[in-house]
């Protein structure tokens, strides 16, 4: 990213929980707000799968956030037709990249169960808030106990519902602290 580019950023300083009840994340941070360089950035990676766009992602988090230690990293799951079709997670994409800054282990905790339409492509905040519930659950790869503390990445917070909702499943299966951290912010 050029020092033009770089400077177009809004970084973000105050971080609201989302209003989501219940509420299963125990904090949220964003490094900026959803526009300009970061969403071209953004959309670069998942519509013409610029991988490396990801790695800066990864990159950002690391330099421009207060990462809060964790017994682990992980992502958002995307749905394996969905996987099929891009070729790669964008939010493991970021998360595996920080996870190497921060020397923090990353696991794939949770899997996509259900193939819906793109989060994106859903309008009213009501159907996104539904729209998560129940299409993921923990991963039946996993081999140890759900470590007490993790951090989850996905590339853009917008209600915060399938954050939230990968939140509830770690939580009912031991977890006891979940923070999401997003690239970006965008207004709900």
């Amino acid at each position: 990213m050029c020092d033009k580019c770089y400077e177009t950023i809004d970084f973000l300083y105050e971080q609201p929980l989302p209003q989501l009840a219940p509420l299963y994340l125990d904090d949220v941070i964003s490094a900026c707000r959803y526009g300009g360089a970061i969403k071209a950035l953004l959309k670069s990676l998942k519509y013409q799968s610029v991988i490396d766009a990801g790695r800066l992602c990864g990159r950002l988090l690391y330099h421009c956030t207060i990462i809060p230690p964790v017994d682990c990293i992980t992502s958002v799951p995307i749905h394996p037709m969905r996987l099929r079709e891009r070729g790669f997670n964008q939010a493991q994409v970021i998360a595996q990249t920080l996870a190497e800054l921060v020397n923090t282990p990353y696991q794939d905790l949770l899997i996509r169960t259900i193939h819906g339409s793109h989060q994106a492509s859903i309008q009213s905040r009501d159907e996104r808030l539904d729209h998560v519930v129940n299409h993921f659950s923990l991963n039946p790869k996993l081999t140890s106990a759900i470590p007490k503390t993790i951090l989850i990445i996905d590339d853009v917070l917008t209600t915060g519902s399938t954050l939230n909702e990968c939140a509830r499943i770690v939580k009912v299966n031991g977890c006891k602290t979940v923070i999401g951290l997003t690239v970006a912010r965008q207004a709900s």
